[in-house]
């Protein structure tokens, strides 16, 4: 139900499970394999939907993530109703709908958890390639990154992200700019009290200048 430049872009560090026939990293080398591979999370992205987030309140998972348990989602979540007050209205209650998902690191354990540093440095420019364009195809309204700073530090020449202001709030550390639409360049929200973290991105993304499609 995502509407391209309509809605927003919710950027992780990493992807948390994925189906149950993991591969190794040997296999990527052959063409076969790694075509089969690529087929397999591209079916499995597309079949598997942000719906499983509709249970959240009854311990809604997919993969290695309890959506009712992760400050990740509840964040967002807190974030679409500020942003979108008519999500609250929809009468499938849907809210997922507005935002598109993805995540740095294409590539992750998978017994979960964030690549170590030689896997992340691997994958680091083609990751950030393949970023930058499925925020050209999805067009969203602004992008909310949730790093950290030395993340950050990774990726943000890369990304060709240039910061137009620090900030000194709990969430949002900072706002840049790719050129065409605003970023919201966030600490991570676990371990944080969250209804100040949520207000301090509520309060940063109501002030952005929204990027307007083309066409």
């Amino acid at each position: 139900g995502y509407r391209v430049g309509m809605g927003i872009l919710v950027v992780g560090r990493a992807t948390n499970g994925f189906d149950d026939d993991p591969f190794e990293a040997r296999d990527v080398t052959d063409p076969a394999e790694r075509e089969g591979i690529t087929s397999r999370a591209r079916a499995f992205a597309e079949t598997a939907s942000l719906s499983w987030l509709a249970n959240a309140h009854l311990y809604g998972k997919h993969g290695g993530t309890v959506a009712s348990r992760s400050a990740f989602w509840r964040v967002i979540r807190q974030l679409i109703d500020a942003t979108f007050p008519e999500a609250a209205q929809r009468v499938d209650g849907q809210w997922w709908h507005d935002i598109g998902w993805t995540n740095l690191a294409k590539v992750a354990p998978s017994t979960r958890g964030n690549p170590a540093p030689a896997l992340w440095r691997m994958q680091c420019e083609a990751s950030m390639r393949a970023l930058r364009q499925e925020v050209e195809e999805s067009q969203p309204r602004f992008v909310v990154a949730f790093l950290g700073a030395s993340w950050l530090a990774d990726v943000q020449d890369l990304l060709g992200l240039r910061i137009v202001q620090h900030r000194t709030g709990v969430a949002v550390s900072s706002i840049a700019t790719d050129g065409q639409r605003p970023w919201l360049l966030c600490n991570r929200p676990e371990y944080q009290s969250e209804a100040p973290f949520v207000e301090d991105l509520r309060q940063a993304a109501q002030r952005l200048p929204l990027h307007q499609p083309v066409g």
